[in-house]
């Protein structure tokens, strides 16, 4: 599995996500946007990395939101407000 270290943040800069040498790594509240996640919905690899990228971010202590639109009565599917 590919560890991302580093986003490009639109700006011509880079935001280090992961500093391995830093006792306390920065932590950030990270929102993704997108038509599918896994295993919910998929017709390619974006639902792929929807379904494994905020959960790997979260395990490292980010706080991550992903929001999609719901296709379907899915049994473990909220509304959050």
């Amino acid at each position: 599995e590919a560890e991302i270290t580093q986003t490009y943040t639109g700006d011509g800069t880079n935001l280090n996500l992961f500093d391995e040498d830093d006792e306390r790594p920065e932590r950030h509240n990270i929102v993704f946007m997108a038509s599918e996640v896994a295993p919910w919905s998929k017709t390619g690899g974006l639902g792929d990395v929807m379904g494994s990228l905020p959960a790997a971010l979260a395990r490292r202590g980010h706080r991550v939101m992903v929001i999609a639109p719901r296709y379907g009565e899915y049994q473990d599917a909220f509304d959050t407000g």
